[in-house]
């Protein structure tokens, strides 16, 4: 060991024993060596001769930075015809080279490098200037005539294999062009060694012997290195999956070039000896490397005839002399095959699409006995195959000459589905790939097109379809395109006979492998397939002259075209199969699924993923043939629904889902009487749905043949929701046919609707039965004393249940009502309960319910919620006062919220007239719910969930009592704002709007009597310096809180602005000039407005503030005296500078944007009316001070005042918008915003 090495191993050390000095030592002495001019060989030399892997690696880690920097300098060259001519360094006298840093090799040391390294790979280590090791023998590791890499680390192996596609990629083909004749002979040597010996019976080893010369010159492991260096040049250099720069690019087309011209053929025919060779050694059968492939066709590996006829097992050893394992021997051949297949892709197709090949690939895929990655290398070369882009006609030759469809048979592709999940998987990429290309071929040729046109070749193409000779594209003067016509037509038939033997054994993987890899790979497909018969469109023409090419009968035409939508309809059905099948829980998984668990939630997260793709490929089928879809969903909907207690838990819920998913966007038309199967689908579920089989017979008379009452499975929950789920969709049916009402009302008022055993079934009912109460309002008024009856229980739930406190909201519940227990979804347990309350608003709030009738069902729903809200807040605010524990509170403020909601849901169908007008006598009733509910908020001032229902009640009852809702203000609006947060201050802000646009006047006392403590809240509630949240988003100051606080703060403000708006806007804003707010609320809501309208990064807001404005000026300064005192000469002077000139000058603010037009209309508006009320004040300020001061010529200055006062809305705007530009382009070359004047009022 010299000093080198002891420094390489030094720095590397990882244990600690080598002390951190001396390792800073070592890497000092590694870097200098690096400099060395002679560190090629310095690294060979150590590649050859130590038997340390540290010291190999970092040998071969210099050559790859040596040969990096001149691959970067030849890249940076011209380079000539023929390949990259290597950069010269300068040439030491004694011809070695230079290799120290930022030099490059000369062409001699380069050529030795080559040699050197191609040697101790592929070779004996004979190479002449080289020391051999202390033993006397290459590294010390193997012996005389073995392979040097035998005794290498497989890093060590990668890492040489990439030092080497270095030196393909800068020297291939020239001045290298025998770059690959040593991996040749090393896999042509493979063949040549296999020599038969004694076999032993029964041997699970590759027999031991090595006799001759040259028996000991190759081993497996020269096999192993030359895949390694073929698989680093694909990777490296040829691949084109991976993104290359143009000089990467060029360099890959060079040496594809040069393998195509040079060493293709040879590689291609050392690789076929090779592997025929090792499956000889294996026990393949056959005549070693003949043509026959080792019997492959006869069924591959069987192993019993070839060797044992031979009278012994060929020999194999490794590198050391040692026997070779049989997986050691497999899993060499299946790198030859796995090395193979990307270079299929660009070679001549007819190296392996031959008679030698073929046989051997697919008979080692159809083998039983072949290890599982043997079979699979073959199935990927075939598929390279497959893939190889070529034009349509000779592609479909191709694959005819492939005969993929002898591994389509169901046998084989089940044997390999039970035997090996990854070689099912690609099976399927083979299947679904030939079956894609085929029916491009077939897209293409469709088309009338070729791909690449048939040329000279037609004629020999023609014959390959079975065409008689002489009628081919050459057979006969001025038939040219009658020739080309007739093969392209004879290829559409072979292609649709080819796809027709794979797709069976696709719709087998696609419905019986529980692989998701092997499904998924089977959907996509499946989605490609439906969307060409889509495309197609029913039958092609030239699929049906395919088949009528091969009839002979008159009318071969038209029955081949009959043939074509038939096999379509055949296939379209099996692809429905596939979705009916996989679209199934499993039967094990039932009761986890009707009581969920963690199990049971992680089963119906798996199969509702897996539907998103199934039920888009129904879609698509639909859309291809709606009456194959429909007639299949018929059909499994009456297996199901007909086998009554034999049915299953799998087979029902999917029928019923599969009805669910086909009413998507289903149109009235295709649900009226005599429609077809839509309708008589769901006239079978319907009458299945009652506990009695139906009388009557509807929608095509199949109704009543289910007998409803024994389906198995109705109550499972997942069952009973996706069936009430399927009456919503069909809702229109029943309205059509209202004879399945009584049916469509016991689904959901019975045992397996509202009175589910699963809460959250139960409440999933009663939102949907709302959804229908909403379409068949009238025609349910008649079963109202029914529906009541049934909805009894769930409405006394209400005022009853057991104060709980929430949980925390899970993924416990979903849009399908997941759950189990009342409060299982998290704050709004009950909420899809509380829709009955809805429901039975919208049915007695119908003009048509006698008057009494209505105000006692009304009293009798509201007696018992407003006494439980009582009690409830009475309680809740006992024990907070009592310290009765903050949990038991929470379970009584959720009650209480339930209860609000009940009483606001419950008033959702009666509108503000017939309550206020034409039976007064229900406002009594619903104003002892907002006393209720305001006692409640007197009660619990401070719970924010509280204030939120009330808050969103009021809301309700502003549409509902109309204005007498406006005498309960005075008395909830200072409780909401007394201890309300951001969030609920918006809320409360909008009610503001809300009630001042639908009151206007009446609102008046309000307005003027709560702008002061608004104001007071607002200024707790918002940062003193309120342009800070008048920005983008992104620049917010965020000195007042975190951004959620910014966030809630900017939407406050918001708020604030919109209700100022709506104050204005409703003539409401003499309340700003009161006594009570003239001093304190006045100066501030202009400043505010101001604020807005100059500095909002909201455009729309600034329009809302400067119509506010345009409102002032005209009610309050077209009088004598000013009703504001001041205010004309703060529009003059503040106003017209802060909002209508300077923001429009900012380079910021663009003229050509939309909003920003609308905002200088708006602006335009504004300083006419100023004008108006204004007059000269405002024409004298502009021409001597506003104008001057953004220096603007005094000319277009004059010109825009004569504009303006000829008081025309359109000349004012356009005078205003050239105005703009003028001073836009003064300002132009600072780029700067422009100061603004200070601002301020009262």
């Amino acid at each position: 060991m010299d000093d080198l090495e002891r420094a390489i191993l030094f720095s590397f050390d990882q244990s600690g024993a080598v002390d951190v000095s001396l390792r800073a030592r070592a890497h000092a002495f590694c870097a200098e060596a690096r400099r060395s001019p002679q560190l090629w060989r310095v690294c060979v030399d150590r590649l050859i001769s130590s038997r340390y892997p540290e010291v190999q690696f970092w040998c071969l880690q210099a050559l790859e930075e040596l040969l990096l920097r001149q691959r970067l300098q030849a890249d940076g060259q011209a380079q000539p015809q023929g390949g990259i001519s290597p950069s010269g360094g300068p040439v030491a006298a004694d011809g070695a080279g230079a290799g120290a840093d930022g030099e490059c090799l000369p062409p001699e040391a380069l050529a030795e490098l080559r040699e050197t390294l191609m040697a101790v790979a592929f070779r004996c280590p004979v190479v002449s200037g080289l020391t051999p090791g202390a033993d006397g023998q290459a590294g010390g590791a193997a012996g005389a005539g073995v392979p040097l890499c035998a005794a290498w680390a497989v890093f060590i192996r990668n890492k040489v294999a990439q030092v080497i596609v270095l030196l393909i990629r800068l020297h291939y083909p020239a001045p290298w062009p025998s770059a690959f004749d040593p991996i040749v002979a090393a896999l042509m040597a493979v063949g040549a060694a296999a020599n038969p010996q004694t076999a032993s019976a029964g041997s699970n080893t590759v027999a031991a012997s090595s006799s001759g010369e040259g028996a000991g010159a190759w081993s497996l492991v020269c096999v192993d290195m030359a895949c390694r260096v073929l698989a680093a040049l694909d990777q490296e250099v040829l691949s084109i999956e991976y993104a290359r720069t143009p000089e990467e690019s060029a360099a890959a087309m060079r040496v594809k070039d040069g393998m195509r011209e040079g060493c293709v053929a040879p590689l291609v025919h050392a690789w076929y000896c090779a592997a025929v060779a090792l499956l000889t050694a294996l026990g393949a059968g056959g005549e070693g490397g003949g043509g026959g492939g080792v019997g492959a066709q006869q069924g591959g590996m069987q192993g019993s005839n070839g060797a044992g006829e031979r009278g012994g097992e060929v020999v194999l050893r490794d590198g050391r002399g040692s026997a070779v394992s049989r997986d050691e021997a497999v899993a060499c051949v299946a790198s030859l095959l796995e090395t193979l297949q990307p270079y299929v892709a660009w070679m001549d197709i007819g190296l392996v699409a031959d008679s030698r090949w073929l046989p051997l690939l697919f008979g080692l895929l159809a083998s039983q006995t072949s290890e599982v990655r043997l079979r699979a290398a073959a199935c990927g070369c075939i598929l390279a195959i497959v893939n190889k882009r070529m034009d349509a006609v000779s592609k479909i030759s191709l694959l005819q000459r492939v005969q993929i469809g002898q591994v389509a048979g169901v046998r084989l592709v089940e044997e390999i589905a039970a035997r090996d999940e990854g070689l099912t998987l690609r099976l399927a990429e083979l299947l679904t790939g030939g079956a894609t290309e085929i029916m491009e071929c077939i897209k293409k040729l469709e088309a009338g097109g070729t791909g690449g046109g048939l040329g000279g070749r037609a004629e020999s193409v023609g014959q390959g379809f079975g065409m008689e000779e002489g009628k081919g594209a050459g057979g006969g003067e001025g038939g040219g395109g009658e020739a080309s016509e007739s093969v392209a037509v004879a290829a559409t038939a072979a292609a649709q006979g080819m796809l027709d033997s794979i797709l069976p054994a696709v719709f087998f993987l696609a419905q019986r492998h529980p692989d998701e890899d092997v499904s998924a790979n089977c959907f996509q497909f499946l989605l490609f397939f439906v969307a060409d018969m889509r495309r197609v469109g029913g039958a092609s023409s030239r699929s049906a002259a395919a088949l009528a090419a091969t009839a002979a009968a008159a009318g071969a035409a038209e029955a081949a075209a009959a043939a074509v939508r038939e096999r379509q309809e055949q296939h379209l059905r099996q692809v429905l199969l596939v979705v009916g099948e996989r679209m199934r829980y499993p039967e094990s998984s039932c009761e986890a699924l009707d009581a969920p668990s963690k199990e049971g939630w992680e089963e119906e997260e798996r199969v509702a993923e897996q539907r998103k793709d199934l039920f888009v490929l129904l879609r698509s089928a639909a859309k291809v043939n709606p009456a194959v879809v429909r007639s299949f969903v018929h059909e499994t909907l009456a297996a199901a629904l007909g086998r009554g207690a034999h049915a299953t838990f799998a087979e029902t819920e999917a029928a019923v889902q599969l009805l669910y998913q086909l009413g998507e966007g289903v149109t009235e038309e295709a649900l009226k009487p005599g429609s077809g199967a839509l309708g008589e689908m769901t006239a079978l579920l319907l009458s299945s749905s009652s506990s009695a089989p139906a009388q009557q017979q509807g929608a095509g008379g199949q109704a009543a043949g289910a007998g409803g009452g024994g389906v198995r499975f109705r109550g499972h929950r997942l069952v009973a929701l996706a069936w009430l789920e399927v009456i919503v969709r069909y809702v229109r049916f029943v309205q059509q046919h209202p004879e399945y009402i009584p049916a469509a009302l016991e689904a959901f008022l019975g045992p397996y609707g509202v009175g589910h055993g699963n809460a959250a079934v139960a409440g999933r009912a009663a939102y949907l039965l709302m959804r229908v109460v909403k379409v068949l309002r009238q025609q349910l008024l008649p079963l109202l004393d029914s529906i009541l009856m049934g909805l009894q229980r769930m409405l006394e739930a209400i005022t009853s249940a057991t104060p709980t406190p929430p949980p925390a909201a899970g993924k416990a519940g979903g849009a399908q009502g997941r759950g189990g227990g009342p409060f299982a979804r998290g704050e709004g347990a009950f909420d899809d309960r509380i829709y009955a309350f809805e429901a039975v608003g919208l049915l007695l709030a119908q003009e048509e319910v006698p008057a009494q009738q209505q105000a006692a069902c009304l009293s009798a729903l509201l007696t018992p919620l407003i006494a439980r809200a009582d009690a409830l807040s009475q309680a809740a605010q006992a024990a907070e006062a009592g310290g009765g524990g903050a949990e038991a509170a929470a379970g009584m403020v959720a009650a209480l919220q339930q209860v609000i909601m009940a009483m606001s849901y419950l008033s959702k169908g009666f509108a503000s007239h017939m309550v206020t007008t034409a039976r007064p006598e229900l406002a009594h009733h619903f104003k002892r719910a907002v006393e209720c509910v305001l006692r409640v908020l007197h009660a619990l001032p401070r719970s924010r969930p509280t204030r939120t229902k009330v808050i969103s009640f009021l809301h309700r009852m502003a549409d509902c009592l109309g204005p007498h809702v406006i005498p309960f203000l005075p008395q909830a609006l200072p409780l909401l704002l007394a201890h309300c947060e951001p969030r609920d201050m918006v809320e409360c802000l909008q009610l503001l709007s809300l009630l001042t646009a639908k009151h206007r006047s009446h609102m008046a006392p309000i307005v003027d009597a709560l702008l002061a403590p608004l104001f007071t809240r607002l200024a707790l509630l918002l940062p003193s310096s309120l342009p800070s949240l008048m920005g983008p988003p992104s620049t917010a100051s965020d000195a007042s809180g975190t951004p959620e606080e910014v966030r809630e703060q900017r939407e406050v403000l918001r708020a604030v602005i919109m209700l100022l708006h709506g104050i204005t806007m409703a003539d409401l804003h003499a309340a700003f000039l009161s006594p009570a707010n003239a001093s304190a609320v006045l100066p501030r809501v202009i400043s505010l407005l101001l604020d807005a309208a100059s500095l909002h990064a909201d455009i729309a807001l600034r329009k809302v503030a400067v119509a506010c404005f345009i409102r002032f000026a005209s009610d309050w300064c077209s009088v004598e005296p000013e009703k504001a005192p001041g205010f004309r000469a703060f529009l003059v002077d503040q106003f017209v500078a802060t909002a209508c000139l300077v923001p429009c000058v900012q380079p910021s603010f663009s003229l050509q944007d939309a909003n920003s037009a609308l905002l200088v209309n708006d602006i335009s508006l504004a300083l006419l009316a100023l004008h108006h009320t204004c007059g000269q004040l405002l024409l004298d300020r502009l021409l001597s001070s506003l104008l001057p001061s953004l220096n603007c010529p005094p000319a277009v200055a004059a010109n825009f005042c004569t504009q303006l006062q000829r008081g025309d809305a359109k000349i004012a705007r356009d005078a205003f918008r050239e105005l703009l530009i003028q001073l836009r382009a003064q300002h132009a070359p600072t780029q700067g915003n422009i100061a603004m004047a200070p601002r301020g009022f009262g």
